[in-house]
């Protein structure tokens, strides 16, 4: 009994400097967006009303904030707190003087008074925190309406908010503020008007549709209400309607300065009534628009910013084309992830979206180009195949295919009106197709021909997870069936055993080492769940629980570095040896359902590679695999320590002036920098990753890229300097060149520059 109780403390002993050890190398998290995947999700637009000059725009969405400067051609993402994305955006009618702006989320309202740059709770006195709109008038009040019925104002003189009235019966969806009155639209085409006076409400329509109001706009006495369902409700006199548009799908709507009628059709485009008629503003874009605005200088700029589902924002600047304008702003719904065979030689990864089109990347996924093609389908798989094409799956309409490195596609003859879940290819030509319909396929590399796979059940119609490995292909569906066939897809029998039934099988990953240690691992509705020995047996992974598996991914090193990594919703798991235990490196992922977890193919756990997450609403989150170069030295000591190790040295740092100077070629070595010196102009050139630092030997100033810099602008005798047959040179500067991280520890008179990784 006493040798059981020392094995079981050792193996927790064991488990816990494993899992400490993989903790250190996980606080290196930060999580980069590629530029170039733009569009997504947007809900609410808005001008500042000093529009004119500022040329100011905001908008919001699930991810939170985003500020144009330039009239929405190019975005700058802002750092939200709110939790739950943006439901709706207010600025202060001061906005010019006092940059105040508020933002309504599923969260509660947030406030910031520095346009956006930074945001605190502003929920004081508000009974409800889920916000479906917020507005502000002239005179300085907000006011804001929640999910369930409350609606609230916030005065300039009260630091609360206070219920004006609610609307508990029946459902509120939008209002509008007009001077002393604001205009309430609910559910079953109920409009109420509220007397900001006396805080009284009266009902001024009902049962205009069967559907709900969507927005409202108030000029005068004129009240243009749109719905969801049954076009737009027009009154001269906020009391009789007339019923126009009637059957139109619409999501908003706008009365001009002008007096004109702007409304915007949920799935089209612009109608437009100047007097008596209506005309169309087409967008070439199959968008779901959400709202939009005009500017404050709409008459004479024209300028209209839509708010769409799929597009994010898309602009007109003079209502005769409106195109997607989402430079800065990465919010897309990308469903499908591939890499080319290819990858370690041209790093190319495609990326499927769902109405966005294909991306494609040419630099590991540190930016993406849209093809301009597949927009109008819903890509729910991308696959390079061994011939060089490209095989996208889609939602009902079969399988896409591109000999031309997604120029363009063309559609398979095959399975053309089936949703496609996966498409993978296994060997000897044989491609695996999953539907999410109609079970499994098999066909060929030219998708000519497809037979159904046989031994599935006939309820295993939705095929969840795919993987193949050689002529092993693993099938799991949303059932919790898992399958295999080791015969190239010739037959196929149940393994694991009913492990997984009732559970649907959510992530599927098979170990690169599968034919040796047999390992497959599982994600499921209910927890994770790991084999060893080929899918005979399975047992569930204690560490993660029955946490709801997104996605799971081996190593490509498996053999060498023991990763292995699990998605869920709020969690991106990884172990890094071999299941023994799991840490959680979710860290900047906010407000995003994880769908997939990817890993390069290059991918070695703190060494190369990346982690890619693939979003519902916030495009793809990459990690980027390389630790950091810790460098520490101490003044009048030699040696230095790199990453732990101990390096001996012949000289060591100095403080002169005030500063500190290092031996340049020993902090170049442990960077892995290239280092020249030019005797004759005592020049020292520094090069490291496609950047140099020029530096000269008794000269204050230097060359950064080319550009002409000081290196200390507040002391100019801090030079580079030949201390004992070494060249020296301020730490700082050459450290800050390379955009690495320096610290000064006084007590041990240390300096410690760290370059790469998460700092």
């Amino acid at each position: 009994m006493k040798q059981k109780k020392l094995i079981l403390l050792l193996l927790i002993v064991f488990a816990l400097v494993a899992n400490l050890s993989l903790t250190r190398a996980d606080n290196l998290n930060t999580w980069i967006k590629p530029t170039g995947l733009y569009g997504g999700e947007i809900n609410d637009v808005k001008f500042s009303p000093n529009f004119a000059n500022d040329k100011t725009v905001f908008a919001g969405g699930p991810e939170g904030v985003y500020v144009s400067y330039d009239g929405g051609s190019n975005w700058n993402a802002l750092i939200f707190t709110g939790g739950e994305g943006v439901t709706s955006i207010a600025l202060s009618s001061n906005f010019a003087t006092d940059h105040t702006l508020i933002a309504g989320s599923k969260n509660g309202v947030y406030i910031s008074n520095n346009a956006g740059s930074s945001w605190s709770s502003f929920q004081k006195g508000a009974p409800s925190a889920y916000i479906i709109d917020v507005e502000s008038n002239a005179n300085g009040d907000y006011f804001a309406l929640s999910f369930d019925g409350f609606f609230t104002e916030k005065k300039p003189t009260e630091d609360h908010w206070s219920v004006i009235q609610t609307f508990q019966t029946i459902v509120p969806n939008t209002f509008a503020v007009v001077d002393n009155s604001v205009y309430v639209g609910c559910e079953m085409g109920t409009i109420y008007k509220v007397n900001l006076l006396d805080d009284t409400k009266e009902s001024i329509a009902s049962n205009l549709t069967e559907g709900a109001i969507s927005s409202i706009s108030v000029k005068e006495n004129e009240v243009v209400i749109s719905t969801y369902d049954d076009g737009v409700f027009i009154s001269s006199n906020g009391k009789n309607f007339s019923h126009e548009l009637q059957g139109n799908k619409l999501s908003s709507v706008i009365i001009s300065t002008e007096g004109n009628i702007y409304a915007l059709e949920t799935y089209g485009g612009v109608k437009v009534k100047k007097g008596s008629f209506w005309q169309d503003l087409p967008i070439n874009i199959s968008s779901t628009n959400i709202s939009f605005a005009l500017a404050p200088d709409f008459n004479t700029s024209n300028t209209m910013i839509i708010a769409s589902y799929e597009y994010g924002i898309i602009k007109s600047n003079d209502l005769k084309m409106l195109s997607a304008s989402n430079n800065g702003i990465t919010n897309v719904n990308v469903s499908s992830i591939g890499f080319s065979k290819q990858y370690k030689d041209n790093t190319t990864i495609y990326l499927g979206t769902l109405l966005n089109g294909l991306y494609i990347s040419k630099n590991g996924g540190k930016s993406f180009v849209n093809t301009n093609n597949m927009q109008l389908h819903q890509i729910t798989s991308i696959t390079e195949l061994s011939t060089g094409s490209l095989a996208a799956g889609t939602f009902g309409e079969g399988i896409w295919v591109s000999n031309d490195n997604g120029t363009s596609f063309v559609q398979a003859e095959i399975l053309k009106t089936d949703s496609i879940s996966f498409v993978e290819e296994a060997s000897s030509g044989v491609v695996v197709v999953g539907t999410k319909n109609d079970g499994l396929y098999l066909t060929n590399l030219q998708f000519k021909n497809a037979t159904k796979a046989k031994d599935l059940w006939s309820i295993d119609t939705n095929i969840s997870a795919l993987r193949t490995y050689g002529e092993n292909i693993f099938t799991g569906t949303s059932g919790g069936s898992l399958y295999l066939s080791s015969d190239n897809g010739k037959t196929f029998k149940e393994v694991a055993n009913n492990a997984f039934w009732g559970l649907a099988i959510t992530g599927l990953a098979i170990s690169p080492n599968y034919s040796t240690d047999g390992a497959i691992l599982v994600g499921t509705a209910g927890g994770e769940f790991l084999s060893r020995d080929k899918g005979i047996h399975f047992k569930p992974i204690y560490d993660l629980g029955t946490t709801w598996a997104d996605g799971c991914a081996f190593s490509p090193n498996f053999v060498t570095d023991s990763t292995a990594v699990v998605g869920a919703w709020g969690y991106i798991y990884v172990t890094s040896n071999n299941f023994m235990s799991f840490n959680n490196i979710y860290s900047n992922i906010s407000n995003r359902y994880i769908t997939q977890v990817a890993l390069t193919p290059d991918f070695s756990y703190g060494k190369s590679g990346s982690i890619i997450v693939l979003t519902s609403s916030g495009g793809i989150f990459n990690l980027a695999q390389s630790l950091p170069i810790v460098v520490k030295m101490t003044i009048g000591k030699t040696g230095m320590d790199v990453n732990g190790k101990f390096i001996p040295t012949d000289t060591a740092p100095v403080i002169k002036n005030s500063r500190t100077l290092v031996p340049i070629r020993f902090i170049s070595d442990a960077f892995g920098a290239n280092v020249e010196w030019n005797d004759k102009e005592k020049k020292v050139s520094v090069m490291l990753d496609h950047h140099e630092i020029v530096l000269y030997i008794g000269k204050a100033t230097a060359y950064v890229d080319g550009k002409e810099m000081q290196i200390d602008p507040t002391n100019s005798k801090v030079v580079p300097e030949i201390i004992n047959n070494r060249t020296y040179v301020p730490v700082r500067f050459i450290s800050e060149g390379f955009n690495a991280k320096i610290e000064w520890n006084d007590t041990l008179k240390e300096v410690t520059i760290t370059l790469g990784g998460a700092q």
